[in-house]
């Protein structure tokens, strides 16, 4: 009996490790494709559709993805993709716009200009859309054929008047306290809110694990001890006795793991920055561009004029 009992708790101590290494998770196919490298950490919140609505109607959001072997011919890619996008949401247009693009040194990376005009013919006359960049991520991902290629995600606003305002977007890693107050409550909670799942689905299973192993180990070594009262036989005595010294340690060790882990999902929700989230700059006044009469040339250069306020 006592070795069938031993046995159930040794394959519970084994699940909970697996649990806590992640070895149970689901494999990850190897022949799937792998991220070698990426801008963030994590993916920012507005790639799963968690960017706020417009807090007007001049404008729309609208998210673009390519893949290319360089980022200059990703980014190229991704304004042609934006120009064909707002060509197929005005169908009188008859013609690919044609995007003035300006280089800017900053930390001495080269970087576009916030913004781009598309110049497009409607009824034989030219129209020009006004967008706005506000963030992009990469990743850099190598195929199951060796072959290595950015890909790349933009966010743009993008004009739908002449007369536009766009949003200013605040981005931030930060949720205050509300990663906290979840995590006090169920441990991991705050870290799957802060978009950090593996870190959260860890903590939460090593908390299952660590108490389940206290009320398995408390459990048996009650047994023990109830067994050692009701023998008068010595040697069983010592056996009982030294088994259930055994698993009260193994007890506190789990209790001390247990408040460990607790203390650090706490400090970790608290502190740890999470997925990049956006919110809308409140009590500042938007990005307003009013086009008087842009111009862009096939070959892309120009002169487009507008006011800025």
């Amino acid at each position: 009996m006592d070795t069938k009992v031993n046995n159930r708790l040794l394959v519970f101590f084994i699940y909970c490790v697996l649990l806590m290494t992640g070895v149970l998770y689901p494999c990850i196919n190897i022949n799937a494709q792998k991220v070698v490298n990426r801008s963030e950490k994590k993916r920012p919140l507005w790639l799963s559709n968690a960017v706020p609505k417009p807090s007007n109607p001049t404008f729309i959001y609208q998210i673009t993805e390519t893949t290319h072997e360089s980022m200059d011919d990703a980014r190229a890619s991704s304004i042609i993709q934006l120009s064909t996008f707002i060509k197929d949401q005005n169908f009188n247009i008859t013609a690919q716009g044609d995007g003035l693009i300006e280089f800017s040194q900053k930390d001495g990376n080269a970087s576009e200009t916030e913004s781009y005009l598309f110049d497009y013919k409607i009824d034989g006359k030219k129209v020009s859309f006004i967008s706005n960049k506000y963030d992009e991520y990469w990743e850099y991902i190598e195929f199951p054929d060796g072959k290595r290629k950015y890909r790349l995600y933009t966010l743009y606003g993008y004009a739908k008047t002449g007369n536009v305002r766009f949003d200013e977007l605040n981005f931030s890693y930060k949720y205050g306290m509300r990663g906290f107050c979840r995590s006090m409550i169920v441990p991991g909670w705050g870290q799957f809110y802060k978009h950090s799942k593996t870190k959260g689905a860890l903590i939460l299973s090593g908390t299952v694990g660590l108490a389940g192993g206290i009320i398995a180990t408390e459990n048996m070594r009650a047994s023990y001890t109830k067994k050692m009262k009701e023998t008068t036989n010595s040697s069983s005595i010592r056996t009982y006795n030294s088994k259930a010294d055994n698993l009260e340690t193994a007890r506190n060790v789990c209790i001390g793991g247990l408040v460990a882990l607790y203390v650090y999902n706490l400090i970790d929700a608290a502190v740890a920055p999470g997925a990049k989230r956006t919110s809308v700059v409140k009590n500042k006044k938007n990005k307003h561009y009013t086009l008087v009469m842009p111009t862009v040339s096939h070959e892309m250069s120009g002169i487009a004029l507008s006011y800025n306020f």
